[in-house]
């Protein structure tokens, strides 16, 4: 079901690659990725013909290489943004200055229990930054002007008196997701005790809505009651996108009927299909391959260790210790399954992926 497909020898040698994003594919460079190493140098590598090249050093507060890392990319492939999972610091970076633009931080509370919320979008033909500044606030900057587009008052909830101010919003943020068009963004963040809770809203009601993220009038919870968050998430479409995960049964009474849905499988991975507008689940399928979430570092909290694409129209699934698999998104058959494979990742435009070596050589597969 897969070709394999060779690359040469990358010269420089660009060291350990500890993280990558695809680059969009064109004439020249129809392969090529953004790469970070273990000494926190970003490279360019072009797959196709060998050549890598250094583009900056990385300078972030508290970063550790040995953690899971994160990195986002503009539109444009202009700007980079670049922090571990986990981590309370970031920064930004002009790719074409080479040069830092600005440093980002969210608040120390909790903040090594979900990522460190990070991603562009465009409005109104401006590049712009979605970032976490606290556990539970995000802010859109224009990335050209520094500007601050959401600026409000945070609102604080008053343990002592019980009221709870307008706006007010208990939920850690966590990794972001961005429709294709551009218009819904997706967060798979958590609440207390803990649970997590999937949320979406419209993009553009929130630049003319500075509350939009908190409780806004597009604003639902598409998914409630989850074991864990962070889960993987692929666009089937604009308005329609999977979710791999667990569902938390001790949260649902059996006498109401709230698990009959599940059958047999009530207590196995799942895979549901949501419209982001209305936050309806279109289906669902049980009994999916069930990825690792502990962690192998004690200071590296648990999270998912899996990945999810959507490929020629079916669901690739995969991660550590389950290989990789492919779905049909019709039925929900598994129609191939092979545990020895395990990409770093799915690059969209070279309709590849991509998977690295002990010896640090990459190498391609096509599905087909």
């Amino acid at each position: 079901m897969f070709k394999d497909v060779t690359f040469p020898v990358l010269l420089p040698d660009p060291g350990n690659i500890i993280a990558m994003h695809a680059l969009n594919a064109t004439g020249l460079c129809p392969i090529s990725l953004l790469a970070l190493n273990q000494e926190a140098e970003l490279w360019r590598l072009d797959l196709h013909s060998g050549i890598a090249v250094k583009l900056l050093q990385v300078d972030i507060p508290g970063f550790n290489p040995a953690h899971p890392q994160q990195l986002v990319l503009s539109k444009n492939e202009r700007y980079a943004g670049v922090s571990n999972r986990f981590g309370q610091h970031a920064a930004l970076y002009d790719l074409q200055s080479l040069q830092e633009v600005m440093k980002l931080s969210r608040d120390d509370y909790h903040h090594n229990t979900c990522t460190f919320p990070l991603a562009f979008t465009e409005l109104d033909n401006r590049t712009v930054l979605i970032k976490g500044s606290q556990w539970n606030r995000l802010d859109l900057v224009d990335v050209e002007t520094g500007k601050l587009l959401t600026e409000r008052e945070s609102p604080v909830n008053d343990h002592e008196t019980r009221i709870t101010p307008e706006h007010y919003l208990d939920y850690f943020f966590g990794k972001l997701h961005l429709s294709p068009d551009g218009e819904w963004i997706i967060n798979t963040g958590w609440i207390w005790h803990p649970i997590g809770r999937i949320r979406a809203w419209h993009l553009p009601s929130w630049a003319s809505n500075r509350w939009e993220a908190e409780d806004g009038p597009t604003l639902h919870n598409v998914w409630d009651y989850l074991e864990d968050w962070d889960y993987p998430i692929a666009w089937i479409d604009d308005y329609t996108f999977a979710v791999w995960g667990k569902i938390e049964t001790d949260l649902y009474d059996e006498e109401d009927g709230g698990l009959d849905i599940y059958g047999d499988g009530k207590d196995s991975m799942m895979l549901a299909f949501f419209d982001v507008r209305t936050g309806e689940r279109m289906k669902f399928f049980v009994r999916m391959p069930e990825f690792r979430v502990s962690s192998d570092l004690d200071d590296v909290f648990v999270y998912p260790h899996a990945q999810l694409a959507q490929v020629h129209r079916k669901l690739v699934l995969w991660g550590q210790d389950i290989g990789l698999s492919v779905l049909n998104p019709d039925t929900g058959d598994i129609e191939y399954t092979e545990r020895t494979l395990c990409p770093d990742l799915y690059h969209e435009s070279a309709g590849l992926f991509i998977q690295t070596d002990e010896y640090g050589r990459f190498t391609g597969l096509k599905l087909m």
